[in-house]
This record gives C-alpha cells, structure tokens and sequence, in this order.
C-alpha cells in the first residue's frame, strides 16, 4: 500500500495524471480500467455446485458410511448394502442441500449489495457503477453512501465516517483534508477513507488511490482467501471416532484371523467372519443423525436471519465457549436505541407512557434529527444518518410522537448539522401565528447547559439560578456514570429567519 497520507494534493493529482475540476476523460478511464481491473475484491473462481459436492464425500462421515457399505458388499448382503447406500446419499443430499441454499443466499446478498459511485469525468458529474472505479478517479462522496474505494480527500465539509470493519471502533471518524506524517497509522489516517467504510454525516471528494485488491479491504480478502480452513470441532471428534474403530477393528480382524487358523478353520470363512465383526462395529446411524442434526441447527439460524455458509460450521457456532471482544468487552448490532427520555424528575422511555412534558423533550430532538428514510432493496425502507439521530428516529416512528414526522421536518427553515467542533446541530423553525421564530438545539448536555439561561419546569419557564445549574451538572454527570450516550435538547425564540454561520454559540444561544 502506499503512503498516500503522507503527500500533498497537488503532488498526487499530479502523480495520477488528473486535474481536480476535469477528472479522467472517458477514454483513459476504460484504459486505466483494463490496466487495473475491475473494483471489485477477487473471489475463488469455479462450479461452486461441483466443488460443494465433492467435498461431502471427503467427510468423515462419510467414509465410515462407505466402509461399511463395502464391508456389506464383500459379505453378500445386498439388503443392508442398499440401506447404508441410501443412508449415505440421504446424507450427502442434505449437507448439499443446506449449504447450496446458504451461498445462493450469499450471492443474492452480494448481488444486492452492487453499488454506484458519483465521478467526475470530462468535467461531468456522472454515476457510474462502483467497480468501475479506477486509480485517478475524482469521486463525490456524502452522508448516506459508502466509500467504493481507498481514497485521498481533497476537499471535505464536516465529513465522518465508520471504519468499524477495519479498526472495529464503532464511533465515528471525522476525515479532513490535510499532509500527515508517513509513520501516521492507519486508524489515524483522517486524510484517507477506505473501502467499505459508511458515511455518517458531511460531504468530500476523494481521490482514487487504490481500488479492488490493492484496497486495504481487499488485502484482509486476501490474507482470509490464504488461510487454510481448519478442522471443525465435530470433524475432529469423527476422526478420532474413525481412528478408535480402526484401530479396534484391526485388533479383532487379527485375532480372529489367528485364532481361526489355530483352530483349524478355513481362511476363507474366517475372513468373511472378520469383516462380518468390523462392519458391525461401524455406526452406520451416526453420519445421518448428525447431518439431520447439523441441518436442523443451520435451518434455525436461517430462521434467526444468520447464514452459515458451511454445514460444519453450525457445529462450531454451537460448541464456541469463548469469545474475545475488542477492548469495550461487548459485543454489538452497530446501531444505537433509545433508553431513556429524561425531563424535571421524570424519566424513561421502554414500556412507560411518555408524560407531555418527556414528549415535548422528544419532539423537541426530532426536530433537529437528520435521519431520513431509504430504500433498502425492494420496497423496504430504513432509516439512514448519524446513529445517534437514527436512534431518536426510530423512538419517534415507535411512538408516532407527530401525526407525520417527515412532514414536520419540512417545516424547517433552516438547519446546522452537528461536527466535533461545535458540538450540536440546531434546525429552524417557524413560529404559530406572529410568534416568533424557534431554534431547537441537540448535542452535549455540559455545553447546553452551561449557555442556556432558563429552564422549563412543567408549563413555566424560570429562571436558571446557579445553584440550579449546578444541580443539573450533577444530575447530567450521574447519568453519564451509567455510561449512556447523553444528548441534551434546548429551544430558543428568534427574529431570525436563517441560522447564523459564524460565531453561531455566541450569537444565538445566548
């Protein structure tokens, strides 16, 4: 990988051969495209039915099957070699089966997952699909998509994004354009975005500096496409299993043998009497019981919306008794939800009724949400944006807190997205009747508190006193302790009717 972090803009757009408004021509992209390739991460090529197949037949279940049903043959009896025949392909059908289904799942899941990219070319804003991204691309990126490729920014406006599938920090990365120091790690890169990486908020442009394989994403596909695949608990324990009883079969093969020929017998029926014993000892039950056990295993983890890929690998999932978190010690789903709605003494949110004034609170903080519904394939929807505002649009959706909330959010006037810098967002919004106008605040409880000069009490608003501010300190600082995400709600009435850019705590929210 290259130390892109460490160069100056102009210096890249000149080593890839780009000008910044103008982009690649058509031409040089198709040229780069056929040098490069396609924007894709590589995957094993081949008839994945086939090769799914022929690995059922290297299970250990399966010889044990096939020995005994060669051990039936030899012995003449064609009855039982018909059942153990059925046995082990009633077992090869279902592990092939199951697993069959799971990667057509997968690979309807990656066909839904095809994505397009914004890019300038020839000067023209164009969408292009994303694997067909190449080195010196000129890509727009905002809230809401995903980063189709390792990138340099050259130009950003409050911008962050997740790397969770690179450093596994759930919080958001706030990216900027700016020349860093070649020993900068990579969880520190803030002039970088990577494959694979959601947008939260902002908007940039990037640089194309690696695409496909050459990606940091598509260097982690190739150290796990490398890796052996290592024996699962069960195919270790079948193993063992299958050296017990050849081991105890040799042993009996061999005495018998021995005592028969002692005593006088014939060698033929001797030997036939040998194989007769260690067919016996074979379970020929075993393979199809755990197959129906695995299948079953993996059919209720479909039902629980999880794939599994392998039918072994159920098997693994079950037998796990321990596993290692990051350093949080939790593991998580990646999205946030609303616990608590706190007002005056009130508080709570999960199977209470919200009083008017807790209702208030979260109307209040929809106002300013940023969260908007999308199309997630088909015509389901869902909701994209800041975790945080997700969360609170998801309560609001639960609890039908406006007749219509996206109606309501058109209402706005204007509106201040939150950044690290400022702290909070703000959205404007019109006054009923000759009232004037309302700017309703979201962001860090300290920060509200400490420029808020009142506080609503029930139906009055009074007067913040010191001693009534210290108090609400204490209070905000007990609930961090819980350690919950807090997020305070203010409003303030304004003659404004736009919301001011510069110098916006000292002129509005006093």
């Amino acid at each position: 990988m290259g130390e892109w972090h460490a160069k100056e803009k102009e210096a890249l757009l000149k080593e890839f051969s780009v000008d910044e408004a103008y982009g690649l021509s058509q031409e040089e992209a198709s040229k780069r495209l056929a040098e490069h390739g396609r924007n894709e991460l590589e995957e094993k090529r081949g008839s994945f039915w086939f090769a799914s197949l022929v690995k059922q037949f290297r299970s250990p279940l399966v010889f044990i099957l096939f020995a005994a049903f060669l051990g039936t043959l030899y012995l003449g009896e064609p009855v039982d070699a018909i059942v153990i025949a059925v046995a082990l392909l009633v077992n090869i059908i279902i592990s092939f089966a199951q697993e069959f289904r799971a990667n057509r799942a997968f690979a309807t899941l990656a066909a839904s997952q095809e994505r397009e990219a914004e890019v300038l070319r020839a000067g023209v804003r164009s969408v292009v699909p994303a694997h067909a991204l190449v080195p010196g691309d000129i890509v727009l990126l905002s809230s809401g998509d995903v980063v189709p490729a390792d990138g340099y920014l050259i130009w950003s406006s409050d911008f962050s994004v997740s790397e969770a599938h690179l450093t596994g920090e759930s919080l958001p990365i706030h990216k900027k354009k700016e020349m860093l120091p070649e020993a900068t790690p990579l969880y520190e890169r803030t002039n970088m975005v990577f494959m694979g990486s959601p947008i939260l908020t902002g908007d940039a442009r990037m640089l194309v500096v690696a695409s496909g394989g050459s990606t940091e994403v598509g260097d982690i596909a190739a150290h796990l496409t490398a890796a052996e695949d290592a024996e699962t608990p069960i195919e270790k324990s079948i193993r063992s299993l299958a050296r017990f009883l050849s081991l105890i079969v040799a042993v009996v093969i061999v005495f018998l043998i021995v005592a028969g020929i002692m005593r006088g017998m014939a060698l033929e029926s001797v030997v036939l009497l040998a194989i007769a014993l260690a067919v016996s000892v074979i379970p020929e039950g075993l393979p199809a019981a755990v197959t129906a056990i695995l299948a079953i295993g993996m059919e209720r983890i479909l039902k629980e919306r999880g794939l599994v890929r392998n039918l072994l690998a159920a098997e693994t999932l079950g037998s796990t008794s321990v596993i290692l978190t990051d350093k949080t010690g939790t593991l998580t789903e990646g999205r946030l939800a609303l616990a608590d709605v706190v007002s005056d003494e009130e508080r709570g949110f999960q199977g209470i009724q919200l009083s008017k004034n807790q209702l208030e609170v979260l109307q209040s903080a929809v106002r300013v949400s940023d969260a908007y519904l999308r199309r997630d394939g088909g015509e389901e929807l869902a909701l994209d944006g800041r975790p945080v505002e997700r969360a609170i649009m998801s309560a609001a959706l639960e609890r039908s807190v406006f007749p219509d909330v996206f109606k309501e959010l058109r209402k706005r006037l204007d509106f201040l997205s939150f950044n690290s810098e400022r702290r909070f967002s703000a959205a404007l919004y019109p006054g009923a009747q000759d009232q004037k106008n309302i700017v309703f605040f979201l962001g860090a409880p300290e920060l509200l508190l400490a420029e808020a000069t009142h506080l609503k009490e029930g139906e009055q608003i009074v007067s913040l006193t010191k001693e009534r501010r210290e108090r609400e300190g204490h209070a905000i600082e007990a609930l961090a302790r819980e350690g919950k995400r807090l997020v305070g709600v203010a409003f303030r009435e304004v003659n404004e009717t736009s919301l001011t850019r510069g110098g916006f705590a000292a002129t509005l929210l006093k």
